[in-house]
């Protein structure tokens, strides 16, 4: 090395201070230059202690939405009923309506359809993220579950006796099932709701397909990745969204949760750093808020809140940082 780069190094050790602990966003503020013969204005850069989040964010009411959601195909047999619409992308055949009826709308590979793709793929991913579940394992019927998370690593079924569901008096309450594998409902099965529990807070994220037999009696929403079949007579109080695979129906009842009420389509600017966000909601701007959901990895989220008037922020997760400052808050936007 030459004597006058040595003497430039020199200077520079001298002259900044870097932390290199933390790799994001950095600040920069000034420093003394301490001793020696270099430049004495000089920089330091140290870490800042909350990265900003989403500098955006917008609600959507939206309507009935989708009862019905599938990626390659939708079948039908007999005379299903359908309170809510049905969404195919990014496949295009859909049979058997008529005999079966649409009380909704029908979104076949429309922007409609092919933006409910996305928003069910950021709530699939959004479920199989939660943390902190209590493991369950083979066929869950007969039994009595509180409000939680409930993780299979392989299939699970509700085929020895009916589920019930005991929301402990909370309205609000939740129940998110994660399972890697298949789910099948065996036949005339039912899942029963006490306790205040409903169809609109119960969500069943599936790895692969579901199956729900012969008169059997579905509450909840099943979110997944490749198909789902509905066999005659079996009935559904919630959705039924396939990501990558077919909806098979037969001479089903199927109806939105709640009798159709609004979801709240969130949608936000994404920032580079951020590997995921997270959903908050509350009933005035100045909170407090309450988190909904986490793990959303793309820039949108619907939630199904109940009847009232709702205020949301987002944050942003970076791995090195933990949680970003919250977007701006949104709302209010009102649920009949």
């Amino acid at each position: 090395m030459s004597k006058p780069f040595q003497t430039l190094a020199a200077i520079t050790r001298r002259a900044l201070r870097i932390d290199y602990r933390s790799p994001g966003v950095c600040r920069v503020i000034p420093i003394s230059s301490g001793s020696g013969t270099g430049d004495s204005a000089t920089l330091g850069i140290l870490p800042v202690s909350r990265l900003p989040g989403p500098i955006s964010l917008v609600l959507e009411l939206l309507g009935t939405g989708f009862a019905i959601l599938a990626g390659t195909t939708v079948t039908n047999t007999g005379g299903t009923v359908i309170d809510g619409d049905l969404g195919l992308s990014p496949g295009s055949s859909v049979t058997g309506f008529p005999p079966g009826t649409v009380l909704g709308t029908q979104h076949i590979t429309d922007a409609q359809a092919a933006q409910a793709q996305l928003d069910l793929t950021a709530e699939y991913n959004a479920a199989a993220g939660v943390t902190g579940a209590t493991v369950v394992a083979g066929n869950i019927g007969g039994q009595t579950l509180t409000p939680g998370v409930y993780k299979s690593t392989s299939s699970l079924e509700i085929t020895s006796g009916d589920l019930t569901l005991d929301a402990g008096g909370n309205a609000a309450a939740t129940f998110l099932f994660q399972i890697a594998s298949t789910f099948i409902m065996g036949p005339g099965r039912k899942i029963l709701l006490t306790g205040g529990a409903t169809a609109d807070h119960i969500t069943w994220q599936v790895g692969s397909s579901a199956t729900l037999d012969t008169t059997a009696e579905f509450k909840g929403s099943i979110l997944a990745l490749t198909s789902i079949g509905a066999n005659a007579g079996a009935s559904v109080e919630g959705r039924l969204l396939a990501r990558n695979g077919a909806v098979t129906l037969d001479t089903n009842a199927v109806s939105l949760p709640g009798g159709g009420v609004d979801q709240v389509r969130l949608r936000w600017t994404t920032q580079p750093y951020i590997f995921s966000y997270v959903v908050y909601r509350a009933t005035s701007t100045s909170g407090p808020f309450t988190q909904i959901t986490a793990n959303v990895t793309g820039n949108s989220f619907i939630d199904s809140p109940p009847s009232g008037t709702f205020f949301y922020k987002v944050t942003g997760v970076e791995p090195s940082f933990g949680e970003t400052l919250a977007s701006p808050i949104a709302g209010p936007v009102t649920v009949p």
